[in-house]
């Protein structure tokens, strides 16, 4: 293989990491962002967060630069993606990741001693892996005792007893804690688009995969963002505020 070769490639591998590293870190932000909204009025935009918030003049720096990127980037490639995708299409895309998520919400259980979860987790994927065809049917929702809360490795850090430590705002990632950020980081490996037989794919499929499970997700998650800050006096408060309930929430379920 010649240099010019070898440039390409490396490039090209450089790249792929890269996309693949922001898009399963990212969708744990969407997924909070998505349940911390829907419990939107429960919160008090002003309650003393149980966080401590040291980097705050940094953090709002980056606040304000995600929120450029929302509205240059995210908004105007949400936008894209639904004119194009049906939302019934949309439903089976974010139900066949959610499926493809249980080693996850597993191995989250399993951390915290919940094995009746653990054991509700495993039929649930069973259930949609085959009755409904490869998970893009969530056919568990229809069978209460496989309706449980989902876990994290973060969460299980929490029930451990360790606190949230310095709350963070990520470029592009968007908000986390200390805490919640190492629990991303060793879910990775729990990522099964991370394994040896994801790794034998071509990247443009896999890694391809990957963003696709964070795009699918934005509409949801960019309208619920909207319903948080939309009347906020602070809008940055209300986005820490309501995250890290929703996260304290978590662990206490």
């Amino acid at each position: 293989m010649n240099a010019k070769a070898s440039f390409y490639t490396a490039r090209a591998s450089l790249r792929a990491a890269l996309v693949a590293s922001i898009a399963c870190l990212i969708a744990p932000t969407l997924r909070a962002v998505d349940l911390a909204a829907e419990d939107a009025e429960e919160y008090d935009e002003y309650a003393m967060p149980q966080v401590s918030d040291p980097l705050e003049k940094f953090n709002r720096t980056i606040f304000k630069f995600n929120g450029a990127v929302t509205v240059y980037v995210l908004t105007p490639v949400s936008n894209g993606y639904t004119a194009v995708v049906p939302k019934k299409a949309r439903e089976g895309i974010g139900n066949f990741f959610s499926n493809l998520a249980f080693p996850l919400r597993f191995t989250g259980s399993l951390l915290q001693g919940k094995l009746d979860r653990s054991a509700a987790e495993t039929g649930k994927f069973l259930v949609n892996s085959t009755v409904g065809l490869g998970g893009f049917l969530k056919v568990s929702d229809h069978v209460p005792e496989l309706r449980v809360p989902d876990e994290d490795i973060g969460q299980a850090f929490g029930v451990w007893g360790l606190g949230h430590g310095p709350y963070l705002v990520i470029p592009v990632l968007g908000p986390a804690s200390l805490r919640d950020g190492l629990g991303r980081i060793c879910a990775i490996p729990l990522n099964p688009m991370r394994w040896e037989f994801a790794e034998s794919m071509d990247w443009t499929v896999r890694d391809g995969s990957m963003v696709l499970e964070t795009v699918n997700g934005l509409p949801a998650t960019l309208e619920n963002l909207d319903r948080i800050t939309r009347s906020a006096v602070d809008p940055y408060v209300a986005v820490r505020n309501g995250y890290i309930q929703y996260r304290d929430a978590e662990v206490k379920k």
